[in-house]
């Protein structure tokens, strides 16, 4: 859940709410949703050159040099959405983690190479 005074994350209100008064409180964003937030997000986004599939697709696919391609996965696990502390170990969530964005990567055709961590902290 995202809790914000609205008045004083304007930029916030404006992008997930635009209809919203100042002064209310947004307490999450289960109303707009997930693919809402994220279509918010692709009509507000200026696709740069030397992209070839932007947000939407299982992963974001950039021209690097000609005949070679780069795919990006950064899909995050939510504790008590994706996965319960008690029963991951670290291995096992980094393991689940992995899995998670590497079948975006091959979903695309891809082949994997790197990886990355995304990582929220409350």
């Amino acid at each position: 859940m995202i809790c914000v005074r609205l008045a004083s994350w304007k930029w916030l209100r404006d992008f997930i709410a635009p209809n919203t008064q100042e002064g209310q409180t947004l307490n999450n964003l289960s109303t707009l949703g997930e693919f809402g937030f994220i279509s918010r997000i692709a009509s507000a986004s200026k696709q740069g050159g030397g992209v070839i599939t932007g947000i939407g697709d299982d992963a974001a696919v950039t021209q690097l040099t000609p005949g070679m391609q780069l795919l990006t996965s950064t899909d995050m696990l939510l504790e008590d959405v994706h996965f319960r502390r008690a029963w991951h170990d670290p291995y096992r969530l980094g393991r689940k983690s992995l899995a998670v964005n590497l079948s975006d990567i091959a979903a695309m055709g891809g082949i994997p190479r790197w990886a990355t961590l995304s990582l929220a902290i409350p």
